[in-house]
């Protein structure tokens, strides 16, 4: 938007966009991400946290993920770019492997 008024779109966008709609609306297919309290890490071996069990405390924004951790012997929520974090299964049940 500018000066208060909505922006253009190109009409061949608006008709690929209706083409799509079928029923209703267009529906995007919903992102499953991680559930509350799966034990996550760090992808990246040289990040800071890399070592760190991360716990998922929810979605921070629509990129971002709000993990837990205990960091200097508080527990701890901070966000991280959802690509830069994954499942971890086999991570310790602390908060914290040692460092």
């Amino acid at each position: 938007m500018s000066d208060d008024r909505p922006a253009s779109v190109a009409d061949i966008v608006v008709e690929e966009l209706r083409k799509k709609e079928i029923n209703g609306p267009i529906r995007l297919p919903k992102r499953d991400f991680f559930t509350r309290g799966q034990k996550l890490k760090v992808k990246d071996p040289w990040h800071i946290l890399s070592g760190y069990d991360l716990e998922f405390a929810g979605m921070s924004t629509r990129e971002r993920v709000r993990v837990m951790l205990e960091w200097f012997g508080r527990r701890q929520t901070i966000a991280l770019p959802i690509n830069s974090v994954v499942g971890c299964p086999d991570c310790n049940h602390s908060a914290h492997n040692a460092h």
